[in-house]
């Protein structure tokens, strides 16, 4: 699936937002609600999307009933150096972080792309993108959550946190999921926690990042 930079993760944004979410707004929730912090009204406003949703998933009692299921694997390719302003992203979950890796760069490869790389290698998890506008200025706003309409609602809520307005979905730009199922429709099935690869870095291991379930039932 190819898309232009501005509808999909831009990588330096995707860093950050993968290696402790900092300044996310479901990075925030979750800490205020392991630290007790309190929020204020607004920041509560654009947080009750997120904690409805959050209402909707299964417990981890319920999870640890349920069958554990394989990882799953997803990526995003550029044409690093190269004058084609595009990101290119998997169109299915696959079995292995090579497998995704391979499919990004075969499409940036098919569209003419050079200087081929992955940009980033995630598992167990859905991404989304939101836009809205700040003053005259477009705004770009990213989320990510166990299922696709999760991942929209926190992209939405980060947009309206970050001072957005008319914030929504972007048109266009499903999310980007990689599990092995739906955790909210799928009653038999469970998964690892959310974890990504950044190809070159940390030795190419995998790196866990923050889940709105704890360890997935894990």
């Amino acid at each position: 699936m190819l898309f232009h930079k501005k509808h999909l993760l831009v990588v330096t944004t995707l860093s950050a937002l993968l290696t402790g979410c900092q300044g996310s707004l479901a990075y925030e929730l979750m800490q205020a609600g392991k630290n007790g912090n309190e929020y204020s009204q607004e920041k509560v406003e654009n947080t009750m999307p997120i904690v409805e949703e959050m209402k909707k998933l299964p417990s981890e009692a319920e999870l640890a009933t349920r069958k554990m299921q394989p990882r799953k694997w997803g990526a995003f390719s550029l044409d690093d150096g190269g004058n084609m302003k595009m990101i290119w992203v998997t169109d299915k979950a696959y079995n292995t972080p090579d497998a995704a890796s391979a499919d990004v760069i075969k499409q940036c490869r098919k569209e003419g792309g050079r200087n081929c790389k992955t940009a980033v290698i995630y598992s167990n998890l859905c991404f989304a993108l939101a836009q809205g506008r700040k003053g005259s200025k477009p705004l770009n706003a990213y989320g990510y959550g166990p299922t696709g309409p999760f991942a929209k609602k926190v992209a939405v809520a980060n947009c309206k946190d970050q001072g957005g307005q008319s914030c929504e979905p972007v048109p266009g730009a499903p999310a980007s999921c990689a599990t092995p199922c739906n955790l909210m429709t799928d009653k038999s099935c469970r998964y690892e926690q959310p974890a990504y690869i950044f190809p070159g870095k940390n030795g190419n291991r995998m790196q866990p990042m923050p889940s709105f379930f704890g360890k997935m039932g894990g």
